[in-house]
Parts: C-alpha cells; sequence; structure tokens
C-alpha cells in the first residue's frame, strides 16, 4: 500500500563546538537506567550541556537528536528538524504509543527529515506516504498531509495501524510500511521472512542515534572528571 523509496541521512555530538544551545522548558538529567549505568554528571556546568537536549515530557524523557554516525564520517543530521518539530513527533509518539526513535529513523530513512519536502510522485511529507492509499485508507481521519506536520502525524497513523495488524512486530510494520501489507506478504512474510532492508536500516539509524546519546553522556562525564580533578 504505503510503498516508498528510502533517502540517507544523521544526532551531534555534545563535545563539538555545533550543541544546540538554547535550553528547552523544564530541563532533567537523563537517569543511569535510561541511558547506560555508571554515567554521571558530576557539576552544573557540564549537566547544563545535557539539559540543552533533553527535557521532561508529560513524566518522561524527550531528547532533541541533532547528528549520529551510519556507515560514513558524513553525520546525519536529525537537527533538520528544530526543536519544537522533533517534540511535536516525540508527542505524537506518545499519543499513537509508538517508539520515538524508530518513528524518528524511518523519517530519516525516507526523506532525510525533510519536513517541507512536499509531494514526489504521488508521494508526500517526511514519510514519503502513498497519498492515493493514506486517503483511500484514512481520509476519515481528516489529516492533510499538505501540512508538513499533519504528514508527520500520518506517519504515526500507519504506522500504528500496521503495528496493530502485525501484533506490534516493528519489523514487520516497518517492512509493511515501505511495501504495502499484501506487497510485504507476497514478498517476505508468506516465505517466513519478516524482516527487511528497509526495515534493518531503519533500526540501524535507531540504534546509531540512541548510541550518540550514550556517547554524548560518555563524553561529558570526561569532561567532568577533568573538572573535578
Amino acid at each position: 500500500m504505503e510503498s516508498k523509496s528510502p533517502v540517507d541521512n544523521v544526532s551531534s555530538n555534545l563535545c563539538s563546538e555545533n550543541t544546540y544551545t538554547e535550553p528547552l522548558e523544564q530541563p532533567v538529567i537523563p537517569s543511569e537506567s535510561n541511558i547506560s549505568e555508571g554515567i554521571q554528571s558530576n557539576t552544573e556546568d557540564v549537566s547544563s550541556d545535557v539539559s540543552r537536549s533533553v527535557a521532561s515530557v508529560g513524566g518522561k524523557e524527550f531528547y532533541y537528536y541533532e547528528s549520529f554516525y551510519y556507515e560514513s564520517s558524513i553525520p546525519h543530521l536529525p537537527s533538520k528538524l528544530t526543536k519544537e518539530e522533533q517534540l511535536y513527533i516525540y508527542e505524537l509518539c506518545q499519543e499513537y504509543e509508538l517508539e520515538y526513535e524508530i518513528i524518528l529513523a524511518l523519517m530519516g530513512v525516507e526523506t532525510g527529515w525533510n519536513l517541507h519536502i512536499g509531494e514526489v510522485n504521488g508521494y508526500i511529507g517526511i514519510g514519503m506516504l502513498s497519498k492515493y492509499w493514506f486517503t483511500k485508507d484514512y481520509g476519515y481521519l481528516g489529516i492533510d498531509l499538505n501540512d508538513p506536520l499533519g504528514s508527520a502525524e500520518g506517519v504515526c497513523v500507519v504506522m500504528a495501524s500496521k503495528l496493530d495488524t502485525y501484533d506490534n512486530n516493528y519489523h514487520m510494520a516497518l517492512t509493511a510500511y515501505n511495501r504495502g501489507n499484501t506487497g510485504a506478504e507476497t514478498s517476505h512474510f508468506n516465505y517466513g521472512i519478516y524482516e527487511s532492508k528497509f526495515s534493518r536500516k531503519v533500526f540501524a539509524y535507531r540504534d546509531a542515534m540512541l548510541e550518540s546519546v550514550l556517547e554524548n553522556h560518555q563524553c561529558i562525564n570526561e569532561r567532568s572528571r577533568i573538572n573535578v580533578s
């Protein structure tokens, strides 16, 4: 149904000079259980670097991804999305009960986080949704895919539907997102293949983004040791 063509892109290192500097409202430091055991910030100057990218949203932590590396020395740049745009997508993921990093990764694979890409050969928006199939299957929701933020919500609507169809299996849902349900079933699922090149790439982006968070905190932890020594 929603067949599309992936595009490449990736979060910035908090040790770099390009770190996002405007603090988010209600900054908090991620807990060790959310990132990694033993990672701590020991000074106010160091911890403030983390708060630039992390905020509490509805009791959960939102992380603003800026850049990450995947199979290249050239960074992929989720920071093409502003803090407000990423936060909006994060809140959509909370609403539709989706994993934020996977949805953000999907958008990176599809369009390189280009929220304003518009329509290309019948596919539209940051997730390159099929305009025809989306209107046919989800038009009753009244979501305007011509609105950049509406296209982001469209991605969440389709992924939530796919996950419901495929028992919350993200690899299968992503494969069906990319090929359509019928296409995924005839090319993969009927043969006992429950993931695809597309789904693996989305997961690779997601893993690289999460790794960038860990690296940022390790970097901050090292800077903290230097500052207190």
